[in-house]
């Protein structure tokens, strides 16, 4: 995979020159990390303390090596974009393709925690998944399980079915306009698959009233990737993969039949991006390892359908889910 180039003092003072001098608290510890986790410590400092002022003398450097450890450039890129910043010109030695990070999306157990998470939010018009990653290093040891941002539309059943008539639909527009913004646990993504909702295993921007139409247009970023495998290879191969085993669920499609195996494998990134050159190129690089699968789905609102008779192979919990005309028929470890 192509190696990033590291971006520099310049485009990161670019960056900067959009974000408040004073910003709330969180945000500007997602700065110093950003800052510091790019840099050496000192030149981290020097770029730092040039635009902030410090109301406390040594704060930066203290941020600096007790900050947070697992955000990425891409954390800067995204908060001057809130402010306002709408990307880095054609000569800008290609830092673009640090739009990417490490905020992820969390369920906590703990309730007060939750909330800690959600008043953060709040209050200083974060993202969730900006939130609950702060949180998230804040108590390290807080049980808390990732979630996932994708679309489900809950109008349409396996191949364009209505799920109250049972009749297929005249067209696509259900298909088309109806999905929703939501966010996940990997049980909950694949009880979904099971009831034959479709899915876009992305996040899109949305009408007024919530609604996602599907068009690469409105695609904002993933983290998850999905492959279809229509020919050329059983589920039994897949299994004896190492590979597939690094998936999150694997399941048969509505054409499965036993003769002639059809089915799609979603993958969870270890990182968010809303660059689509780039998450097209990590498409690949796992579409490498199943020479048999469609190529077609790298298009990033690719939506996929569900199967209301689907076997469901959830690796992440070690769980089989056999669902028969969308009701969950067994559930069992492997």
């Amino acid at each position: 995979m192509k190696t990033f180039p590291k971006p520099t003092v310049a485009q990161t003072q670019e960056l900067l020159r959009w974000i408040p001098k004073r910003p709330c608290y969180s945000e500007w510890i997602i700065v110093i990390a950003a800052i510091a986790n790019t840099f050496e410590p000192q030149l981290a400092l020097r770029i730092l303390t040039s635009y902030f002022i410090e109301e406390k003398k040594g704060e930066h450097w203290y941020q600096i090596n007790n900050g947070l450890k697992n955000i990425t450039y891409g954390s800067l890129i995204h908060l001057a974009k809130k402010y306002g910043f709408r990307g880095i010109n054609s000569d800008s030695d290609g830092s673009e393709l640090n739009s990417y990070n490490k905020e992820f999306c969390y369920e906590f157990n703990d309730l007060i925690i939750a909330e800690r998470a959600f008043n953060l939010r709040s209050q200083n018009n974060l993202t969730k998944a900006q939130s609950d990653t702060i949180i998230k290093n804040q108590f390290s040891d807080a049980a808390a399980e990732r979630i996932y941002r994708c679309c489900v539309n809950y109008s349409v059943i396996d191949k364009n079915i209505d799920p109250v008539s049972k009749k297929s639909y005249k067209g696509f527009k259900e298909f088309t306009n109806n999905f929703e913004n939501t966010v996940l646990s990997d049980y909950n993504l694949a009880y979904c698959i099971g009831c034959g909702y479709s899915i876009i295993l992305s996040e899109m921007k949305a009408d007024e009233f919530g609604k996602v139409y599907r068009k690469s247009g409105n695609w904002s970023g993933s983290e998850l990737v999905g492959i279809d495998i229509d020919a050329g290879m059983t589920i039994t191969a897949a299994l004896e993969m190492d590979f597939t085993w690094k998936s999150l669920l694997l399941y048969t499609t509505v054409s499965h039949k036993i003769e002639e195996n059809r089915f799609r494998i979603i993958f969870a990134l270890p990182f968010w991006t809303s660059y689509s050159t780039f998450y097209k190129k990590n498409i690949s690089v796992i579409m490498d390892h199943y020479p048999n699968c469609d190529r077609a789905t790298k298009d990033v609102c690719r939506a996929f359908y569900g199967n209301t008779n689907s076997t469901i192979y959830l690796f992440s919990k070690g769980l089989i889910l056999n669902f028969q005309n969308g009701m969950k028929e067994s559930e069992y470890g492997f």
